[in-house]
């Protein structure tokens, strides 16, 4: 996997840091109960937080459930995984169905070595955990993203790295009689400007069309925005946006929607400062046209934070939020807050302080909205400094505004 670190101002900006904001260590990872939570987490109806870390465990990785009762939080190691024919290394996040069932991705490992996706399902007090496919070159491998459904129950998800040309895919698994069958929506080509090697979460409109990103490839061979949409049994590929560095550079994350259809997303290096964007795509008389609303290390020192692995969500208010793996206090990244007001967006940011106990680095994780709360992990941080060096094994916070 590459790990690459790689807005030309028409707004108000100010440099402050989020007011009122309490950061809270929900749990701190000791190896045994997993280490490094590369992605965020998500919550079911009742507040339970869910997520997956990336190494701890039986060594190569975990799914973990957080339960709030009393005042306090409660960490479960709901499953391990290990080398013994499964999957194991997930790095993407999790989604729920409406039975309460968890579905998720490996980068590596299952029947061919290329990574599954996996079920697990509560039972008995405890879950039950199968792999529901085992991915091969022709449909894709390494997946390191998030899974979607649309509303029949089928899963979407994008592939890092296969297909028919080696550079990544877009698939469907349609569960059927008790197993689930893999179709190959679309494989990423270097020809026609198309884009290469995605590594983000979906996400459909309206009308059923999938949208999504790439890191690279494009005109510039810097990234896509990209829709498919489907028309007499097969999907078309569009590309609606190829990212020419001034702009924003090679988009990791996928992209949300607002109530009007216009899209936002992040880019992890590119724009004014070179630190990455954050991004609009407006739909206008059958194109698209892209919007730079903020440019990453616009202030000394990079305080407002530095390339943006992660997604974002939108509060009820309309604000956007965020995270960036770098910049902020100590280089030890931000969780950024976007919030249009008049003609332009003013951002501020909550600044991981570099102590070690409060966390830093939240990497590809974004944050999660819950009953007024966010959430999130980072890779970095906690007390637990001896047993993974030299910078502990991360960490599930909180903040609330």
């Amino acid at each position: 996997m590459k790990r690459w670190t790689i807005l030309i101002a028409a707004f108000i900006f100010v440099s402050s840091a989020l007011t009122g904001v309490n950061e809270t260590v929900i749990f701190d990872f000791s190896e045994a109960d997993g280490g490094l939570p590369t992605a965020g987490v998500i919550s079911d109806s009742s507040g339970n937080l869910y997520g997956t870390t990336e190494a701890g465990g039986d060594g190569v990785g975990t799914v973990f459930e957080l339960s709030h009762a009393n005042g306090s939080w409660a960490q479960t190691v709901i499953y391990s995984f290990n080398f013994e024919g499964g999957g194991y290394f997930p790095i993407g996040g999790l989604v729920l169905d409406a039975a309460g069932d968890l579905y998720g991705t490996t980068t590596a490992g299952g029947a061919n070595s290329g990574g599954v996706v996996f079920e697990l399902s509560p039972a008995n007090g405890g879950w039950t955990e199968n792999d529901i496919y085992s991915f091969t070159d022709d449909s894709g491998y390494d997946p390191q993203a998030a899974l979607i459904f649309d509303k029949s129950g089928n899963l979407y998800g994008s592939s890092q790295q296969g297909g028919a040309f080696g550079y990544g895919t877009v698939f469907e698994l349609s569960p059927s009689n008790g197993s689930w069958t893999e179709t190959t929506l679309h494989s990423f080509d270097s020809a026609d400007g198309d884009g290469l090697e995605p590594d983000c979460a979906l996400v459909f409109d309206g009308s059923g069309n999938l949208y999504g990103t790439t890191s690279f490839g494009g005109k510039y061979d810097l990234g896509i925005a990209f829709e498919l949409s489907y028309s007499h049994g097969i999907w078309n590929e569009t590309i609606i946006h190829s990212f020419a560095y001034s702009d924003g550079a090679s988009p990791f994350a996928g992209m949300i929607f607002d109530a009007k259809g216009n899209l936002y997303g992040t880019t992890i290096s590119g724009g004014k400062a070179g630190d990455g964007t954050v991004f609009e795509l407006t739909s206008s008389n059958g194109g698209w046209t892209e919007s730079t609303l903020y440019n990453f290390c616009s202030v000394s020192d990079c305080t407002d934070g530095t390339t943006p692995y992660a997604g974002l969500i939108f509060d009820p208010q309309g604000n956007l939020y965020g995270t960036t793996n770098g910049g902020g206090t100590l280089d030890n990244g931000v969780v950024f807050r976007l919030k249009h007001s008049g003609t332009g967006w003013m951002e501020s940011a909550y600044r991981f302080p570099g102590n070690q106990l409060d966390g830093g680095g939240p990497y590809y994780a974004g944050v999660t909205l819950v009953q007024g709360a966010l959430y999130g992990t980072a890779v970095q941080g906690g007390g637990n400094t001896k047993l993974c060096i030299p910078n502990g094994c991360g960490v599930v916070y909180s903040i609330a505004p």
